[in-house]
């Protein structure tokens, strides 16, 4: 049986090729995914310790304590050692370039106590030195030992700082940190800068007696500390993996489309080859043996083509594997090494070949159906194809949804708590459940597109004679052309919406926020020098117009009534807000009475001359959305030692980045405080932009610092979008190329099936030429139409995804569906070339021998 099998696969080489091909990308990928669901847990399992830095952590963003309270409440009994740090947001400014930074105080000589060799040289960090997150010094274009300045609170003033070292894979829990990357400092300039009381921290670090047990700590500290998080060892593991689940989810799902395509790829393939052993079938039948027995003849010859096929797979991902673990493990944030599983290749092996056994099971029932007699008088074609039975065809779904269940139950419900028995039950159910929508789904579509093959090819006998040849294998093949045209289509869909949306989105935010705040450079100075500013800003060329505004770091304490810690809690009990992570807002004063402003209403109305003095405020829009707060509502804000109460007149808009959170009269906050910084929100000329922006900066004060929009924050959204959009691009291309092979395999079974037509139209005169001109016509058609659909399919995906984070209007760049028609045609050509001149090449005379 194995020399038979392997004589078949030979019999067409390149047939073979692209179905080997076409398993080996299926499963090389399922191998990958299934290696992936292990080595991520085990990774998070050895370097919880290290991420976590210390057996038990505290985040009291909402309401922050001090360390004497921690030392109170976990008392000496219950710790072996405990160290605080001060987190909040800051502005941090480069020779180059300036951006807000998560600024992190700690306690050099202790923090943190596990991890440690992740900070370079911590233990000797000095007063004027910081270690900077790798991320955040890519995005300022800096390296170790150069000098970067932050904003003293105290003064205004700006303070120089040299950094000490690069810190990278570490993954900090305060809000935007991901975003922003963290500068680490010491905690006692750190409390000098962003003038809080001494002692007060909002992350606490514990080293415990006892590590078994920390659920009665975690607990207290709750109770003493509202809207506080304690996390232990097995909290951290929880949440790492939970953030995991769903990246890992859509790879698998990646790697199932894979795998079906290669099924359908080995379903036609032995639809082909029944077709061509039909004669063997009726010796077989002739001589004596039985229906089971011929079966598992050619069964056996699917299994091993799914073997081969496999084994090449499974040899290409673990090759992949080293690259993908350190790719995901950058995105992720974990230290990850690439090892060889043994139940992952057993998995992929058992999958590999029970989809090859399932997908030639009808075609191979079908074959031996038939009487000897008729095979032997036929021409060799089976005319009339049976179906399975339908128990059989309810066993092998079974089994589908088994092996899919089993895969995809660590992911598919990540946030289930129960068993891994009920998992495992519960994802059978759901994958049966998804099975027979797709199912449902793709009959749909077939016909759909069915139907529009057939129109086309009706139109033979209507157009000219030149067209005939092309529209009739479009018409008379339209249930193979429909399901070419869903595989091709998807991939397209998959490559343009990944790229759109990631080409559109920085554009497209840029936009929101330069509507937003009226202006595309923003500048941060002492208040001190307003004057100084002014007269810079008035003489300056380019500026069309700008709006200014005093600042003050505050924090809510009751909205509404209702404790603001408590609010917040409640808000993100179900669902993660970042911002909401702490109660601290930044409350910015402004001239009720300019013409400039910096924001735009979008509910009730803005700041006028009458509210000059009096306790009215205008709020982000989200707080009214995510907290419930209405128009007239109070909130109490404490800014400095004061608690003011003050009275909601509108809501401004917001957008993916998020600004002040609230505004107030310039009297207002000046009655309350002594701001040390005010922003100016500038229009620069588009004309000559960066030139302007240059000689603005030169002329600036020295506490001042000036930065786009384009080149700050922008910029650090197109960097934290970088890593994820080469992951889902790889991702799409990756199921494009799996389209494609099959595109590929189905022309070369096209031309065996054809066989004959293709001999009789060379015996008459047609030239290979024209011959391979009307393939490639044909299956150019079916990848214009794939494409066009794909990419339309991708530009609505692109849209929806944006409008999450976007409002209003987009002005989509549409480049890319234009890339996707052509990615569709070219590639599609260059397969059916590739699929086409060898069996094109042939003589007619071998062809009508069968030879």
């Amino acid at each position: 049986m194995l020399i038979s099998a392997f004589r078949s696969l030979m019999r067409t080489p390149l047939r073979s090729l692209f179905t080997l091909l076409t398993i080996a990308v299926g499963t090389a990928s399922l191998f990958c995914m299934s290696a992936m669901t292990q080595l991520v847990p085990e990774s998070v399992n050895q370097s919880s310790r290290q991420l976590l830095g210390a057996d038990l952590s505290v985040q009291a963003y909402l309401e922050p304590t001090t360390m004497g309270d921690i030392r109170r409440i976990v008392p000496e009994t219950e710790r072996q050692a405990v160290t605080g740090a001060w987190v909040t947001l800051a502005t941090v400014r480069s020779e180059l370039k300036t951006s807000n930074i998560i600024l992190k105080g700690v306690d050099p000589d202790t923090y943190p106590y596990y991890g440690r060799e992740k900070f370079p040289d911590i233990q000797n960090l000095q007063s004027d030195e910081i270690l900077l997150s790798a991320q955040a010094a890519g995005r300022l274009q800096i390296k170790a030992g150069d000098t970067v300045s932050l904003i003293n609170q105290q003064d205004g003033s700006l303070n120089a700082f040299r950094v000490k070292g690069l810190v990278d894979g570490v993954q900090e829990s305060y809000t935007d940190s991901a975003f922003w990357g963290t500068a680490y400092l010491s905690y006692s300039k750190s409390i000098e800068l962003t003038r809080v009381p001494s002692g007060t921290v909002n992350e606490v670090y514990l080293q415990l007696n006892d590590t078994a047990d920390t659920g009665a700590i975690k607990e207290n500290i709750r109770k003493q500390i509202v809207g506080s998080q304690a996390a232990d060892l097995e909290d951290k593991k929880a949440e790492v993996l939970a953030g995991t689940k769903g990246t890992l989810l859509v790879m698998q799902l990646f790697s199932l489309l894979a795998v079906a395509i290669a099924a359908v790829t080995i379903f036609n393939t032995m639809t082909i080859v029944m077709a061509g052993r039909l004669r063997d079938i009726a010796i077989m039948k002739s001589v004596g043996m039985n229906k089971p027995s011929i079966a598992r003849y050619f069964l056996f010859e699917a299994a091993f083509l799914g073997f081969i096929g496999t084994l090449t797979g499974i040899v290409i991902g673990n090759l992949i594997g080293y690259g993908m673990s350190a790719y995901i493990a950058k995105m992720l944030v974990l230290p990850m090494e690439w090892k060889l599983y043994i139940p992952s290749v057993v998995f992929s092996f058992v999958v590999g070949i029970t989809v090859a056994l399932i997908a030639a099971w009808s075609p191979v029932h079908s074959a031996i159906q038939v009487s000897p007699l008729e095979l032997l008088r036929d021409s060799g074609l089976v005319h009339k194809q049976k179906r399975l039975p339908w128990k059989t065809s309810v066993k092998l779904f079974l089994v589908i949804c088994a092996e899919m269940g089993f895969y995809l139950h660590e992911t598919l419900l990540a946030a289930n708590q129960d068993g891994v028995v009920f998992k495992w039950i519960a994802s059978f159910v759901l994958s049966m459940l998804i099975l027979i929508f797709l199912l449902v789904f793709l009959k749909l579509f077939v016909f759909g597109y069915g139907l529009l093959y057939r129109m086309l090819g009706r139109l033979k006998t209507v157009l000219p004679m030149r067209w005939f040849l092309l529209l009739h294998n479009l018409g008379s093949d339209y249930k193979r052309n429909a399901l070419l045209t869903i595989t091709l289509s998807v991939g397209v869909l998959f490559v343009v919406a990944s790229q759109l949306f990631t080409d559109n989105l920085v554009n497209a935010v840029q936009a929101q926020m330069e509507k937003q705040v009226n202006g595309n450079v923003i500048i941060s100075a002492a208040a001190d020098e307003e004057e100084e500013m002014n007269r810079v800003l008035e003489g300056s060329s380019g500026v069309k117009h700008y709006a200014r505004g005093y600042e003050l770091k505050g924090s809510f304490v009751r909205l509404g009534g209702t404790d603001a810690a408590q609010k917040f809690l409640d808000a993100t009990a179900d669902r993660k807000i970042s911002y909401l992570n702490t109660t601290n807002v930044t409350i910015q004063g402004i001239d009720p009475v300019s013409s400039a402003l910096a924001y735009t209403v979008q509910e009730g109305r803005g700041l006028t001359e009458e509210d000059n003095g009096k306790l009215s405020a205008i709020l982000r829009e989200d707080y009214g959305r995510d907290l419930g707060l209405r128009l007239g509502d109070r909130v109490e804000v404490r800014i400095n030692s004061d608690v003011v109460p003050l009275k909601i007149v509108g809501f401004y808009e917001s957008g993916v980045i998020k600004s002040e959170g609230i505004r107030v009269t310039e009297n207002t906050l000046k009655a309350y405080g002594s701001p040390t910084r005010l922003n100016y929100y500038v229009e620069l000329s588009a004309r000559g932009f960066q030139e302007h922006l240059t000689n603005l900066n030169r002329s600036l004060p020295a506490s001042a610092v000036a930065y786009s929009l384009n080149s700050s924050i922008i910029d650090s959204l197109q960097k934290t979008l970088s890593t994820q959009s080469t992951f889902f691009s790889a991702m799409a291309l990756f199921a494009f190329l799996t389209a494609i092979l099959m595109i590929g395999n189905q022309v070369v079974l096209s031309l065996v099936q054809k066989n004959r037509d293709v001999a009789i139209f060379k015996t008459i005169g047609l030239s290979t030429g024209r011959l391979l001109r009307s393939i490639l016509s044909e299956n150019l058609v079916l990848a214009f139409l794939s494409g066009i659909i794909g990419s339309f399919a991708g530009l609505v995906f692109a849209l929806l995804a944006l409008s999450l984070f976007v409002k209003g209007n987009v002005d989509l760049n549409l480049t890319w569906c234009i890339i996707g028609i052509l990615l569709s045609m070219l590639t599609t050509a260059a397969v059916t070339l590739a699929a086409s001149l060898q069996s094109l090449g042939a003589k007619p005379l071998h062809m009508l021998r069968g030879n």
